[in-house]
């Protein structure tokens, strides 16, 4: 039994003895506002748990010398379960970046002992967010502040605009421009995981202070959610400091209960001359909270005959579904008397196979068949006038000729490659005979001499 006294003494004067310790308080200098080419001060406190008096030699640790670091005294004395304190200079250089950074350690050494801590120092951006407007849709939040929910909430498709206007913040005094300012601002993971993102750059002169607008449109492949929206305004100003600002603001994305849209509504061409038939192509998209299982796309007009009525459409609410949308191409026949003008396709969506969503107007042009567009009519005037300088007792078979090959072809297909198109050929043709008309120019001057 006194053994084991014994050894329970012993072991709570060794623990007692393992405890014992001087310890030192964190190193935090500067501050959010804090300005360059100052020098900041911090007492340091040192408590000990030590039995006798600790005499404490202190250093620096990997400190730069243009800080200028120094203690008020050293070593430092610190009594027998006792406080004392030493304060620490620092000097703030005029090149030194914005935020907080460890510039380096201080240590403490006392017989076989020793404590070390970081020295933190934090220096203001003299780049400011002055103010900071939001509208979503058409409704404004103004002089929004850094952690604040934007107070209107953004829905499929919906435009959100950022008015911002940033500040440098050097007095005339200092006269310290600013240059390459870098305003960025990403909405994260808002585009089906992806971010929206974009930025801006300018420079800001000494006290001036400049506007900028940065737009989104919330896309409809969206989850209802809380989105984060990060603002970060970066920039170096002339003694090579860098500037930093970082603002996050939280967005807020809902969806209407029922709302489908008309994301697509193609003619496979605008304008018709000699053809006798047509397509469109229709895209139907749900961006609502719940899924449509009665959905309905109806597609009219009178004078072309087209009365398109598509009903039990299924639409379903989950954006990574493939039956999240509705895709479908209808072909229509042009009617041969069908005088030229303008005719307007009606196409709308429903819900519930009579209730009005989403409409969207397409129109088809008719033109006099041979007709050619307006474009292509000036190209086949430059080559009548240049076969006339070239050629004057031919023009009127040659401009013929053009004419005819010119106006021979008609459009009929969908999302024509460029260099299969009538424009195209066009202007190949064109190309083709001016080059010809310059051949016969020249055989033609040779001849005269």
């Amino acid at each position: 039994m006194k053994k084991l006294l014994v050894l329970i003494f012993l072991a709570a004067l060794f623990t007692l003895s393992a405890s014992a310790q001087v310890d030192m308080s964190d190193i935090n200098l500067g501050g959010e506002n804090q300005q360059r080419d100052v020098t900041v001060t911090q007492q340091i406190t040192f408590t000990s748990t030590e039995a006798t008096n600790q005499s404490v030699a202190l250093e620096f640790l990997n400190v730069d010398a243009k800080h200028q670091a120094s203690f008020s005294a050293n070593p430092v004395v610190v009594d027998a379960n006792s406080t004392a304190t030493v304060t620490v200079s620092i000097k703030i250089p005029e090149d030194q970046d914005s935020g907080t950074v460890e510039i380096g350690q201080v240590k403490g050494t006392y017989g076989a002992q020793t404590v070390q801590k970081p020295i933190n120092l934090q220096t203001g951006s003299e780049l400011e967010i002055k103010d900071l407007d939001i509208t979503v849709a058409s409704e404004s939040d103004s002089n929004v502040q850094n952690s604040d929910k934007i107070s209107k909430e953004a829905r499929p498709g919906d435009t959100v605009t950022l008015d911002f206007e940033i500040k440098n913040t050097f007095s005339s005094d200092k006269d310290v421009d600013i240059d390459d300012v870098e305003l960025e601002v990403t909405i994260k993971d808002i585009d089906d995981g992806d971010d929206l993102e974009e930025t801006i750059e300018f420079d800001l002169q000494a006290t001036d202070t400049q506007s900028e607008t940065v737009t989104f449109t919330v896309p409809f492949d969206v989850d209802e959610d809380d989105y984060t929206v990060e603002i970060k305004v970066k920039g170096t100003d002339d003694n090579d400091a860098e500037h930093e600002v970082n603002w996050e603001i939280t967005l807020e994305v809902e969806k209407e209960r029922d709302s489908v849209l008309i994301t697509k509504a193609d003619l496979s061409q605008l304008s018709i001359s000699c053809d006798l038939d047509a397509s469109i192509t229709v895209r139907l998209k749900n961006i609502g909270s719940r899924s449509q299982a009665n959905g309905r796309l109806t597609i009219v007009n009178e004078q072309l005959g087209i009365n398109v009525d598509q009903q039990d459409i299924f639409l379903n609410k989950n954006i990574n579904n493939d039956d999240n949308e509705y895709s479908k191409s209808f072909l229509f026949d042009i009617p041969e008397n069908l005088a030229n003008g303008e005719y307007t396709l009606r196409v709308q969506a429903y819900r519930d196979l009579d209730e009005l969503l989403n409409r969207k107007d397409v129109t088809l042009t008719k033109t006099s068949c041979g007709t050619l567009p307006i474009e292509e009519e000036v190209v086949v005037e430059q080559v009548v006038e240049q076969v006339a300088n070239n050629n004057e007792d031919n023009t009127s078979g040659v401009s013929e000729t053009i004419r005819n090959v010119f106006t021979g072809a008609s459009v009929n297909s969908v999302e024509i490659p460029f260099t299969e198109s009538s424009r195209f050929i066009v202007l190949l043709l064109t190309a083709n005979i001016v080059v010809l008309l310059a051949i016969f120019g020249m055989t033609v001057a040779l001849f005269r001499r």
